[in-house]
């Protein structure tokens, strides 16, 4: 809402029921009222994820966020990454749920960090560049990626995509991206039910199967869901 301020309505009545600060990632609980978000630093109160009282319109239970972290929130659960002092090769994640602050999962990575696919909720989806190792061990593990491993670890700006289970940190699936002679890049993905969708920057979606790996559709479309 406008460029500082965040607002919560009522979908029966049509009436907003609160507005305050700025917010990212939300999740809301029906009984009490409560609305769990990712609230920006606004002047001089700090970046906080926290629970806001409906019925009171107050921050409570607020948990400011360190500056070397860097956090996500999807839906009801928050990802955090961090990085080893000593380079980016070391990333380490950990999912907890934003009402309980309850470790879920973590899982470190090493050989080069991926890129965290833009997302507000579902499974989470990492970017693996062909030429670093830790996608290159990726597809050493798999049967079906495992052929094209000597001619994909030679390109540059190819792409191995990793599907991730938000509540539990298993691997549901891992495609190559199909760029295609247009030599697109990825905006966006998209992924739960076994398939994985991909926003690409050409207008297109593509359509992946994580169950074979393989691509089933390329639209013309955008905001895929």
């Amino acid at each position: 809402s406008e460029r500082f301020r965040g607002a919560v309505w009522n979908l029966e009545t049509g009436k907003r029921v609160a507005q305050m600060r700025g917010f990212t990632g939300a999740y809301l609980d029906a009984e009490p009222p409560t609305l769990y978000a990712d609230f920006r630093a606004f002047r001089d109160q700090p970046r906080v994820v926290g629970k806001l009282d409906l019925a009171s319109v107050r921050i409570v239970n607020a948990r400011p966020l360190a500056p070397a972290e860097f956090t996500t929130q999807l839906g009801p659960n928050l990802l955090t990454t961090r990085f080893a002092q000593m380079g980016r090769d070391v990333i380490a994640f950990e999912m907890t749920d934003v009402r309980t602050s309850e470790r879920l999962w973590t899982r470190t990575l090493e050989g080069g960090g991926p890129s965290l696919i833009p997302l507000t909720d579902g499974d989470i989806v990492l970017a693996w560049p062909t030429h670093l190792p830790a996608a290159q061990r990726e597809m050493a593990r798999n049967p079906m990626l495992a052929p094209r491993l000597s001619t994909l670890a030679k390109k540059e700006g190819e792409f191995v995509l990793e599907v991730i289970a938000a509540k539990s940190g298993v691997t549901t699936g891992s495609v190559v991206f199909d760029r295609g002679e247009g030599l697109s890049g990825i905006r966006a993905a998209h992924a739960g039910g076994g398939v994985l969708a991909i926003e690409d920057t050409l207008g297109r979606v593509l359509i992946y199967s994580l169950a074979d790996r393989r691509l089933r559709q390329r639209l013309f479309a955008s905001r895929a869901a």
